[in-house]
C-alpha cells in the first residue's frame, strides 16, 4: 500500500516537470505536508485476526467435546508469545483432565451396571445426577425410577456452546481485535512522499531514514517501520 503511494507521487511529479506544474500547489497532499495511510485509511487501526481460531471467533467446545482440547493444543500458533502460551496450554489442561474424569466415571458405571454407554453427542454433556444411568436414577438394591434432572435422555444440552461450537477462548468470539497501524504508527498519517522527494538523497521518503516510529496513540513506545 505504502509504495503504491509512493510510486504514484513519483509518477505526478514527474507529470508536472512536464507540464510546468512544478511550484504550485502539491497535486498529491496540496501542501498539507501528509498523506493519508492507505494500510489503516487514516484510522491509526487494523484488524489483527485471532490466531488461535484463524478469525472464526468460535471453535469446537472445549466443556462436551473431548477431542477439543488435544486439536485446539495442536493448533496453538508459533506467533503466541511464550506467557500467552502457557496460559491457553493451562487452560486446555484442566479441560482436557475434565475430560478423562468423566470418561472413567463412564467406565466405572459402565462396570457396575454391565451396560454400556456412549459418550454424549456434540452439543450435550453426561447427566449432572451422579446415580443417573442412560436416563434411569439407579438404587443400591437394583430398582430404577425415571432421572428428573435430565428428564430421562441421560444427557443434558451444553450450556457453553451452539451445537459444539463455542466461542473462542483467545479472542471472546470477536476474531480478533484492532491493534496500531504499523505503518504509520497508529498515527493515521504519512509524511508526502511527492514533498519529500528528493533525488539526491537515499533515505527513506516516509521514515526519514529512521527504522523507528514513535507509536502516536502511547507516545512511550515504538514500533518497527
Amino acid at each position: 500500500m505504502v509504495r503504491f503511494v509512493f510510486i504514484s507521487s513519483i509518477l505526478l511529479i514527474l507529470m508536472g516537470n512536464l507540464f510546468g506544474q512544478v511550484g504550485t500547489l502539491c497535486s498529491v497532499c496540496s501542501d498539507e505536508k501528509y498523506v493519508d495511510c492507505l494500510s489503516c485509511k487514516a484510522t491509526g487501526k487494523v484488524f489483527d485476526g485471532c490466531k488461535l481460531c484463524r478469525a472464526r471467533g468460535h471453535h469446537a467446545c472445549l466443556t462436551c467435546d473431548p477431542q477439543a482440547a488435544p486439536s485446539i493444543r495442536k493448533s496453538l500458533s508459533p506467533a503466541f508469545n511464550k506467557a500467552t502460551r502457557e496460559v491457553y496450554i493451562t487452560t486446555l489442561t484442566r479441560f482436557e483432565k475434565k475430560a478423562k474424569d468423566a470418561r472413567n466415571v463412564r467406565r466405572a458405571a459402565q462396570k457396575r451396571t454391565g451396560v454400556s454407554d456412549r459418550p454424549p453427542k456434540k452439543g450435550r454433556v453426561d447427566c449432572t445426577n451422579a446415580y443417573c444411568k442412560g436416563g434411569k436414577t439407579l438404587w443400591q438394591g437394583g430398582d430404577t425410577n425415571p432421572c428428573k434432572v435430565c428428564r430421562s435422555k441421560g444427557t443434558m444440552k451444553c450450556t457453553n456452546c451452539r451445537g459444539g461450537k463455542a466461542p473462542c477462548i483467545a479472542c471472546q468470539g470477536l476474531k480478533g481485535r484492532n491493534t496500531s497501524c504499523v505503518d504509520c504508527a497508529g498515527g493515521g498519517r504519512l509524511p508526502c512522499p511527492a514533498c519529500n522527494f528528493d533525488l539526491k538523497s537515499d533515505k527513506c521518503v516516509l521514515c526519514d531514514g529512521e527504522p523507528k516510529l514513535a507509536c502516536a496513540r502511547c507516545r512511550d513506545n515504538s514500533h518497527k517501520q
